[in-house]
């Protein structure tokens, strides 16, 4: 995407252009062992929950590399209150992919496990989840698009009776919560992601989000001339000369939004599994900056959904707010709009972007 570039605000806007880098180009697809499910995972991605079941704040981190490889990490912040230091502990393991369930063929600990203290329990912990978490994955069979599937069972080490619900949006196990039978979060998927590189270091670097403020001060925007731009005689989209046309597909309004119009091969003859696919790709977190999939919002629409998620870009401590529409008509592409604008730009005049994402018509 050759839009202007502006190392000080665009340097957010990387997941459409990361996205169309996978997507065009060969990438490997696996599944857990013992699993056949409907939305493979590619080489890379990974998923973080918050745990609940510690008395501190914790994450638990998995990180598919290929087939035969995983990397699990486990991190806390500091706690001034409670006089706890920061705790990280990584490792990687390897399983056998031709076993019809998990079973692990070799271990490596980067990080430094003391003895006699709660490292070894949190290590433990760890390779429990793993066991348990693939054995309710393939006991759960067919898990539906977009999280549909809940399930109750016993889960000893989440203190007994709980249910947990299944989503394909949600790499690896497919997990996308546990809670109890009082619906209180036990373990919560919070970000989602891919690394496309051995420089990629946004799986070690997860610390949890940053507070997302919204601006002081609203200010509406003045709308110029409207202008119609249409796309591929599919889509068209409504927007004012505020906004400048970088590629025939895609508009900048200075440094603080990025949309684009999208035709994209579908993958899957379920429509909901290529929609939920691409849904999956699109959200995911990318380097320096992630995903606030706790507060991701889906909508159905006619042939297709609508999806809302806020994601945290850490070296400028801002949010983005992303917008995406996907329509799969029949025997055709998957069509998708998607704006992104920082967030503190789109609080100040939200009704403004929301009307550039209602003039989206598909034809």
């Amino acid at each position: 995407m050759n839009f202007k570039k502006n190392n000080s605000r665009n340097s957010g806007f990387k997941r459409i252009s990361s996205f169309c880098i996978l997507f065009f180009t060969c990438f490997s697809l696996f599944a857990l062992p013992g699993i056949k499910r409907e939305i493979e995972d590619s080489s890379g991605e990974y998923v973080y929950y918050r745990d609940y079941s510690f008395e501190r704040v914790a994450y638990v981190g998995f990180l598919f590399y290929d087939e035969n490889t995983y990397q699990i990490r486990y991190y806390a912040p500091s706690d001034s209150e409670k006089k706890l230091p920061e705790k990280e502990i990584s490792f990687y393991v390897t399983v056998d992919s031709e076993s019809d369930y998990w079973n692990m063929t070799g271990e490596e600990v980067v990080s430094t496990i003391m003895p006699d203290t709660d490292d070894v329990t949190i290590l433990n912990y760890l390779h429990d989840l793993l066991y348990e978490f693939s054995a309710r994955r393939i006991k759960a069979g067919t898990v539906v698009s977009l999280g549909k599937n809940e399930i109750s069972q016993d889960f000893v080490q989440f203190g007994g009776n709980v249910k947990i619900k299944f989503d394909n949006t949600v790499p690896v196990f497919n997990i996308k919560s546990i809670v109890d039978f009082e619906n209180k979060s036990l373990f919560e998927c919070c970000t989602t992601g891919k690394i496309y590189s051995s420089n990629d270091v946004s799986f070690n670097k997860f610390v949890g989000f940053t507070e997302q403020t919204t601006a002081k001060k609203t200010q509406k925007i003045k709308s110029k001339k409207i202008v119609k731009f249409a796309f591929n005689e599919k889509q068209e989209v409504s927007l004012d000369e505020n906004w400048l046309q970088q590629t025939e597909n895609s508009w900048t309004f200075g440094d603080e939004s990025f949309l684009v119009l999208l035709e994209l091969p579908h993958q899957y003859k379920d429509k909901n599994n290529d929609l939920c696919s691409l849904i999956r790709r699109m959200t995911e977190s990318v380097d320096g900056m992630y995903s606030d999939f706790q507060n991701m919002v889906i909508v159905e629409e006619e042939n297709g959904y609508k999806v809302t998620i806020d994601s945290c870009v850490i070296a400028k401590k801002n949010y983005i707010h992303s917008v995406y529409k996907f329509t799969k008509q029949d025997n055709s592409n998957v069509l998708v709009l998607s704006m992104s604008t920082y967030y503190d730009q789109y609080c100040k005049d939200k009704s403004y972007y929301d009307k550039i994402v209602k003039s989206y018509k598909t034809n």
